[in-house]
This record gives C-alpha cells, structure tokens and sequence, in this order.
C-alpha cells in the first residue's frame, strides 16, 4: 500500500480474510481494502466493500455476536454506522447529480437501514432530515412529511429545525395541491399562533391534507418566531383560513404578519386581507379603516391601491344598503352621496350617484333627484347613463311644473344622442314643455322637427303633427295651420 500497490495490497488482505474470517482484526482488513479501492480510484469496489463489511460485521451479523470485548463491538459498530451513513449520503449526492430516481430510492433505502440500526446515534437528527429531503424529491410527500416531524419531535434543537419546519409545511402544501376534495373534517387547533396554550380552535376543513398543513404552519409560528420565513408561512396559513372562511382566524394571522419586523413586501397584502376579512363579517366600517390604512402607509403600492379604492367604495355601498335594507331610504341615499364624493373609480361613483338620485326620487324629493340626475353628464361625461338621467330628470321637472327645465333637459338627451332609445319622446316631451311654458316658438319648432326625424308611431307623429297645426291657428297663422292639418 505504501509503494501505491493497491492491487496487491488486496490481494493480501483478502487472503488473510481467508484465512483467518474470525480473527478480532478481520473487520481491520476489510477496512484497509475499503482505503485501497478508494485510493485506486475504484469507487464501485469501495461502495460494494462497505456495503460487505456492514453485512459481515455489522449489528446482528454472527461475527459481532460472537464478540464479547466492547471496546471491538464499539469500533466495528462505529465503523458500520460510519459506512452506512456515507453509502446514504453518496447515493443522495448522485441522485441530485443524475436526477436518478433509482439512486433516491437506493438513498431512502441506506437511511431508513441507518435508522432502524442506529436510532440513537448522534448522525441520526441529520439522516432523518435526509431521508426526508429524498423522499421530498420522489414526490413521497407524506412520507417526507412523516420524516421532518420525526426529527422535529426527536431533535428540538436540530440545525435542521427550521428547514425541516418549512419543508413539512412544503410537503403538505403539496399533498394538497393533488388532493380531490373528500368528506369534511373537524380540525382540532391547539394554541393557535401560541397566542394562548389552554386555547382550541375547531376548523372544519375539506381534506386531510388541508388540516395537516394548518397544523404544520401553525407549528412552525409558534416555534420559530424570529424565522425570516415567518411572514411567508403566516401568509399562505392565513390564506387557507380565509378560503375555509375563518375570518377571525385569518385576521388574527395577517396581524402577526404587521407585526412581523422581518415582513417586507407581504405587508399591503396582509392589509388589504385584514380588510376583506372584515368585509366577510360585514364589519364595512372596519373594512374601510384597513383599506384606507393601506393606501396612506402604501400609496406606491398601485394594485393594491386600486384594489383599496374599489373596496371602500364597496363597503361604502353596503353600509348604505344597510339602511336601505332597514327601511330608510332617505338615509340610503344620503349615503350613496357620500360615495360619489369619495369614489376614485368613475364607474362607481356614477353607480352611486343614479343610486341615490334614485332613491331620493322614491323619498318624493323630486327636486334633490332631478339635481342629482342633471350633475350626472357634468361629473362624468363618458357615462353610458347620461341619456337615462337627463330623461329621468326631465320627468321629474315636468312633475315639478318646471316647464322650461324640464325641456332643457329633454332636449339634452336629444342632442347628446338623436338615436338614443329615450330621444324620440324626449324631443316631443320637449316640445309639450315648452308648450307648457307659453313658448310657443320653441313648442312649433320641435314639434316640426319630431315629424320630420321620427316617424315609427303613427299615435305620436299624428299629435305632434296636430299641436303644431294648433299652435299655428290659436295665433292666427291660418295658411300655416291649414298646412298642418292637411
């Protein structure tokens, strides 16, 4: 071995395994061949030699029972371990290398043979963390899962503990993401967040999976508070209570994220989903503190404030809903206004004002609607409401008697757009306002041009042809009226 005869020193060495098998110094030999395969370079024959000297010498082989000195059961066993936990290891690092789902399979199988030989060995925390890791990579995700909370339960103070806490968490999302929905279950939480030991919370969940995995990120945020991945884990944990609909729950969960020093960019989520969950309770004041909280601690944050914006004006329609579920429309309506003052969205604020003009049309307060109505084209020029406000106000100001504005505002819908469905009546409503008024210049002219543009309803055409032959003979233009009613 020494003049790098490695050949030869094998050769020696397995003639003295030959024979002398039982000699106390056999497991020497077969160290020594394992040392000159792995300076020949020959790694095969080194893997196969450990694998033999486990077997021959191993725990339970018949030369280990046949000892009775402890310092050589220690050494030989030392040894074993030493080699099993070095062919796990390689098979492990060839597998990551190859992506070798055989050498996976050959890993897992070394290491759950260290573990049943050598459960108390020191090496145990990390060949449970590695036999979890595998299986982790061969989509054995309850298994891997299995595997992280043994070593969590066995090695508390594990390097490995906050990986592993992670990595279970990973496993059951993972298992959930493959999960058909089976029949619901009660989840039985204890000390939720740690927040209080003797507390238990029962969630009904859709799956196993989903339980485990609330279990899993409910451990790892109470045992590792100052994790820099505590904020990620209480997102996605929160995120599962909130679609279980566990409000409370996933309140409580964002808050921990608020106050999390390590959370960065999760934070206007974490607002924004305080606020939805407080929408969900139909707490809508409080909802709209979070929203509004959002934007003046994260204004840069766009999507977010967009988001924001369109949620208060939601909560803000559902307050005024309230009321209006309540009985009090006037109140509903007041409400309503409210929105259109504050709305960033055009959309909703134009909603909000047809609702209100609305509801004060159904108060009897013609005039505040009618108002409200004829704001509409000046606040929000592209609205696709304008023809129907101007007529509705148009309406309501003939009701009122208020004949010239009621035309005006017929006349607008008329010009806003001749092909409106409200046009038609609104240029012969226009027309009979000014009538109404004494303005008979006006009432002849549109009524002229109501039977020269719109002719589909005879009823119609034939009374607007008649009022202006009318208007023509009561002031004794006589041709003209007999024009008309020719």
């Amino acid at each position: 071995k020494k003049r790098n005869f490695y050949d030869e020193s094998i050769q020696t060495l397995n003639i003295l395994l030959d024979l002398y098998p039982d000699t106390t110094s056999a497991p020497t030999y077969m160290r020594k061949i394992v040392e000159n395969y792995e300076l020949a370079g020959d790694k095969e024959k080194s893997t196969a030699m450990r694998s033999g000297f486990i077997a021959i010498y191993g725990p339970g082989s018949s030369w280990l029972n046949q000892q009775k000195d402890q310092a050589i059961r220690k050494d030989v066993l030392d040894t074993s371990a030493d080699y099993l936990y070095f062919l796990g290891t390689e098979a492990q690092a060839t597998a990551q290398a190859e992506k070798s789902r055989d050498q996976y399979e050959l890993a897992i199988s070394r290491y759950k043979k260290f573990l049943n030989l050598f459960p108390e060995s020191e090496r145990a925390g990390k060949v449970w963390f590695y036999l979890a890791e595998s299986l982790f990579d061969v989509d054995q995700y309850a298994a891997a899962a299995d595997s992280y909370y043994e070593l969590l339960l066995r090695y508390p103070e594990s390097e490995f503990l906050e990986t592993a806490s992670y990595n279970r968490i990973l496993a059951y999302n993972e298992l959930l993401a493959g999960a058909t929905m089976s029949d619901s279950t009660n989840l039985y939480l204890n000390n939720f967040l740690g927040l209080d030991p003797g507390r238990v919370d029962t969630i009904l969940v859709a799956e196993a999976a989903q339980a485990q995995f609330l279990q899993a990120s409910n451990d790892f945020a109470i045992y590792l508070k100052d994790s820099l991945k505590r904020p990620e884990v209480l997102m996605k944990f929160a995120e599962n209570l909130y679609v279980l609909g566990e409000y409370s729950l996933a309140k409580q969960t964002y808050n921990q994220v608020i106050e999390n020093p390590a959370t960065n960019g999760s934070l206007p989520q974490a607002y924004t989903m305080i606020a939805q969950c407080e929408f969900k309770q139909e707490n809508y004041e409080a909802s709209e503190y979070w929203f509004q909280k959002l934007i003046d601690l994260h204004p840069d944050s766009s999507r977010y404030v967009v988001k924001a914006n369109t949620m208060i004006a939601s909560a803000k329609f559902k307050v005024a809903e309230d009321f209006l579920a309540r009985g009090d429309t006037l109140q509903a309506a007041r409400e309503f206004e409210k929105i259109v003052e504050s709305a960033r969205e055009q959309e909703i604020a134009e909603k909000a004002l047809f609702e209100a003009a609305l509801l004060y049309e159904d108060s009897r307060d013609r005039n505040k609607a009618a108002l409200l109505y004829e704001s509409l084209p000046r606040q929000f020029p592209g609205s696709e409401l304008i023809d129907k406000a101007l007529f509705k106000a148009g309406i309501l100001r003939e009701e009122l008697q208020q004949w010239n504005q009621s035309a005006a505002n017929f006349l607008a819908v008329f010009d806003h757009d001749p092909a409106s469905q409200f046009a038609a009546n609104s240029l012969y409503f226009a027309a009979r306002n000014f009538e109404n008024a004494g303005d008979y210049k006006n009432a002849r002219n549109y009524f002229e041009r109501y039977t020269t543009i719109y002719k589909d309803d005879p009823d119609r055409f034939l009374e607007a042809a008649f009022k202006k032959g009318e208007i023509a003979y009561n002031q004794r233009d006589l041709k003209t009226a007999l024009r008309d009613f020719d």
